[in-house]
């Protein structure tokens, strides 16, 4: 048997450890015990803001673009930072402006160009896939944790974790590995929900998805992308479901035991089964049948698994945040309140979740705080990307983007690094897809 050995270089290696750095960090700050801590400060965001300056200045430095692509890029933030200007007018910025100056001024736009450069190297998929491996060590480190520890108690915590989130709590520690609070009732057993490195299982469930969509929609058409001799019927089937990857990844998820979770399961299941193209006529004639089918069944799942939960605390709290975030939304439509102001919000919830004020959607967020003037910096790129993708018959991308939107809609990410990323690839496809033609590489 001949044995092939991929020469890596000595550069090439040091930039794909830079980007993993980048990748962890954007992890951990997403809503971590690290962010959060009581004792400690550990600079996550000028950790992040300084490896991305370094994957910046290096793609930069690698590859040239003719003026109409870079011309793209400013075609399309141009009327972005007329907008923000727009919002910092109209709807204020308050205490919040160095944040908001940061992500939405500085990072987003130069993290778009970024990516631009990594579409037109065809690299994109190796800074994304960083994300999900990544992802599958934590997962797999979680899993560990949580059955040998906080299920069966084999292994003891090595400390415990202080930080702030809706006030001091104590987490108990595996290394700062794995952290242990929540419980949850599963099937009517009360048992301890898999946290992972997060303050709570939603946050860790919102990753994972991400993850696995990642692995289940983006890895064939971006390691394809640009090769326009491959027919897209023949990629997509069910072996990225049943990759180890993905298996560690959803398993994990099922361990978080959060409705909003399983449903996205679920849905991503569908859209896998949806945009499958097999060869043969027959099996895709059969395939279309067993969508409906599956379509009914998931419908009846997440109908279940929905009134499960519709008559818990939580999703009482859930319904409440949408209908409360409605209500202030109304205040000013088209600007919003301002920036990090949500006491209009708070004004607006039930009295009987005056302990808790915590809110679990990012998209009322994002419209009470800067209405849909700034909506239309998350929805825009989104919806272009989706469009692009229909366009080049990439199903994948399309389906991923869809994922996003929903996790959107039903989770708090709307200001946190890891969206800002998310943001960056929409915005980039969207240019790349406009603009790809007058890439020159040096």
């Amino acid at each position: 048997m001949k044995i092939v050995y991929h020469k890596v270089s000595a550069e090439t290696a040091f930039y794909g450890l830079i980007e993993y750095i980048f990748i962890l960090f954007v992890i951990l700050s997403f809503r971590t015990p690290f962010v959060a801590a009581i004792y400690n400060n550990y600079y996550l965001n000028e950790i992040i803001a300084l490896f991305f300056v370094v994957l910046f200045i290096s793609e930069l430095s690698k590859v040239k673009i003719k003026y109409v692509l870079f011309n793209k890029w400013i075609l399309i933030f141009l009327p972005y930072y007329a907008i923000m200007l727009l919002y910092i007018i109209m709807g204020g910025i308050g205490n919040g402006l160095k944040q908001f100056m940061a992500k939405f001024l500085i990072i987003l736009p130069a993290l778009s160009l970024t990516f631009t450069l990594y579409f037109s190297e065809h690299k994109i998929i190796n800074l994304l896939k960083k994300y999900s491996n990544i992802m599958c060590v934590i997962a797999f480190i979680s899993l560990y944790f949580w059955l040998f520890g906080s299920l069966f108690h084999l292994i003891q915590p090595t400390g415990n974790f202080y930080a702030n989130w809706g006030g001091p709590h104590n987490y108990l520690s595996y290394y700062n590995l794995y952290f242990e609070r929540q419980y949850a009732t599963f099937m009517g057993i009360n048992m301890v929900r898999n946290i992972g490195m997060f303050l709570e299982g939603p946050m860790y469930s919102s990753c994972l998805v991400i993850a696995i969509a990642l692995e289940l929609f983006l890895s064939d058409d971006l390691k394809y992308y640009g090769d326009y001799n491959k027919n897209y019927k023949y990629l997509h089937g069910f072996n990225r479901l049943f990759h180890p990857k993905s298996l560690i990844l959803i398993l994990t998820l099922l361990t978080t035991l959060t409705t909003t979770g399983y449903i996205m399961l679920i849905l991503m299941i569908f859209l896998l089964i949806l945009i499958n193209n097999p060869r043969n006529r027959q099996i895709r004639l059969l395939k279309y049948a067993f969508t409906i089918v599956i379509a009914v069944v998931a419908f009846y799942l997440a109908h279940i698994i929905f009134l499960n939960k519709s008559t818990s605390m939580s999703w009482k709290t859930r319904s409440d945040d949408y209908a409360a975030g409605f209500r202030a939304w109304m205040h000013s439509p088209i600007w919003g309140n301002g920036f990090n102001n949500f006491d209009s919000v708070k004004y607006y919830m039930s009295s009987f979740r005056r302990d808790n004020l915590g809110f679990s959607n990012s998209l009322f967020v994002v419209l009470v705080e800067g209405g849909i003037l700034l909506l239309s910096v998350y929805a825009l790129p989104a919806i272009t990307c989706i469009y692009n993708a229909i366009k080049q018959n990439k199903p994948g991308i399309a389906a991923f983007t869809t994922v996003i939107i929903i996790e959107f809609v039903a989770a708090i990410i709307q200001f946190e690094f890891l969206m800002i990323l998310l943001l960056a690839f929409f915005y980039s496809f969207t240019i790349y897809s406009i603009g790809k033609k007058n890439i020159v590489r040096k």
